[in-house]
């Protein structure tokens, strides 16, 4: 592994995607599963495009010398374009650790009936989270060497189970499982390689610098498309109706009986602490650095917690959707203006460069 640090640092990236949005099947479903055999045309497109945007992110890096995303806005669009993106870069990461420390809790709740159960998962999670946050996210790519492999092989064992799943009582009122129209797929497919890219950018940039873009972006489509597609085929392998499940893949577990829902509700909790690593990760970066590293941690863990806990589930799936396409644009400005920043690079505004 040392003589391939790309791969390692790659599987850290992934770490942060395994959200539980992803790990419970949600996201493949509305992404890429709804079309049918079609979303393997989106999961290529996306893994292909999300390779090339990190790769792009860790050569920036190399030649900007930035720390995170925030850094990279600032050397390649200024520090007017930087101010605005560097808001929105914090706001996109307060509401996917909020939503992470929320999820937690809401395992909690589902895994034990136990009032202080959603206070232990929480705890569960943000222990495993501040480990490589505390550390420079550099133990994210041990976090993703666990994280990465237990989903695929989770992921393959629920593909190749060929036993029903009892879904019926499981079923929304989504459409997906209709949507058969291959360029929405590939549409779908774009938009997810630029908001995955815009989540895990900081930390593809910190620890994908001193690495050859080329391979580290060669990695992370890789990973990407890996795990992405054990899902999707998971997915597929029950019919389209499993599209329109509310938590698929703990449905589908459940056909291993207790120890198949525990082990799905316990790998979303992983997602859960890679997602809240990257959060607490970027937001520590953004705060000055006259601001001691303990009051630095307390400020964004209070922050955090006091976004979740103020019952503001709304604006989180109203407004993280919408600042995950902002970041997107974002990164499109970024891909843009490649040309110009190998022309030379603009000298980061002082203080700017580690976000």
């Amino acid at each position: 592994m040392k003589k391939f640090p790309e791969f390692r640092e790659a599987c850290g990236v992934q770490a942060v995607l395994l959200g539980a949005a992803f790990v419970s099947g949600r996201e493949v479903a509305f992404f890429f599963s709804g079309a049918g055999a079609y979303s393997w045309l989106g999961i290529g497109l996306a893994a292909v495009i999300f390779g090339l945007l990190t790769a792009m992110l860790a050569r920036l890096a190399r030649d900007t010398q930035a720390a995170s995303l925030p850094g990279i806005y600032y050397a390649a669009l200024g520090v007017r374009c930087g101010d605005a993106l560097c808001v929105l870069h914090a706001l996109t990461m307060l509401m996917t650790g909020a939503a992470a420390l929320s999820t937690a809790g809401e395992m909690g709740a589902l895994a034990l009936d136990d009032p202080c159960a959603s206070w232990l998962f929480v705890g569960m999670a943000m222990l495993l989270a501040l480990i490589p946050a505390l550390n420079g996210m550099r133990l994210i790519g041990l976090l993703g060497l666990i994280a990465v492999p237990a989903c695929c092989l989770f992921f393959l064992a629920m593909a190749l189970d060929s036993r029903p799943a009892a879904a019926g009582a499981y079923l929304t009122d989504s459409l997906l499982s209709s949507r058969r129209f291959w360029p929405l797929t590939l549409t779908l497919g774009i938009l997810y390689a630029f908001l995955k890219a815009a989540l895990a950018g900081s930390v593809a940039i910190l620890r994908g610098a001193r690495l050859r873009p080329g391979r580290f972006g060669l990695c992370n489509g890789l990973l990407l498309g890996l795990t992405t597609g054990l899902a999707n085929w998971a997915l597929l392998s029950q019919g389209p109706e499993t599209a329109q499940l509310n938590l698929p893949m703990v449905v589908l577990a459940a056909r291993w009986g207790v120890f198949g829902f525990y082990l799905a509700i316990y790998l979303m909790l992983l997602g859960c602490a890679g997602a809240l690593a990257c959060a607490i990760g970027s937001l520590s970066s953004l705060i000055s650095g006259r601001v001691g590293r303990l009051n630095r941690l307390m400020l964004v863990l209070s922050a955090l917690a006091l976004m979740s806990a103020a019952g503001l589930r709304s604006l989180v799936e109203v407004g993280y959707p919408l600042l995950g396409w902002l970041s997107a644009l974002a990164l499109t400005s970024l891909a843009l203006l490649r040309e110009k920043r190998r022309r030379g690079a603009k000298p980061l505004p002082p203080g700017k460069n580690a976000g």
